[in-house]
């Protein structure tokens, strides 16, 4: 399989999220380094809209966006990726993740990541 071939997936991290210190671009490179994925990592900038992330999504073509933050996150991602058929990845990152709980997403990162 060739990296054209490769499932590419785009995380949009929110650094704001959560009570964490977690450096998440170090643990998804980590994670996803030994895999035959392209993986792509967008960090939530300040003044954040659709229009932002339709353009990064327009650029990188993804098969999956993961968002990776509490819920206010995941509803920003979601609402982005309305009208497209690009999945939609969680990993749980904020301070309560009641959508990740609801859905049985383990607050474990490995164990969130497994899943994507």
């Amino acid at each position: 399989m060739t990296a054209i071939d490769s499932p590419r997936i785009l995380f949009i991290i929110n650094p704001k999220s959560g009570n964490s210190s977690t450096n998440w671009a170090a643990v998804i490179t980590d994670y996803f380094r030994p895999l035959n994925f392209v993986v792509e990592l967008f960090v939530l900038p300040a003044a954040f809209s659709c229009q932002i992330l339709t353009k990064k999504i327009n650029y990188f073509l993804p098969t999956i966006v993961v968002a990776v933050g509490g819920d206010g996150t995941i509803k920003l991602v979601a609402e982005c990726l309305l009208q497209t058929n690009i999945l939609l990845g969680i990993i749980p990152a904020g301070s309560a993740n009641g959508l990740a709980k609801e859905l049985g997403i383990s607050t474990n990162i490995t164990q969130a990541l497994d899943v994507i």
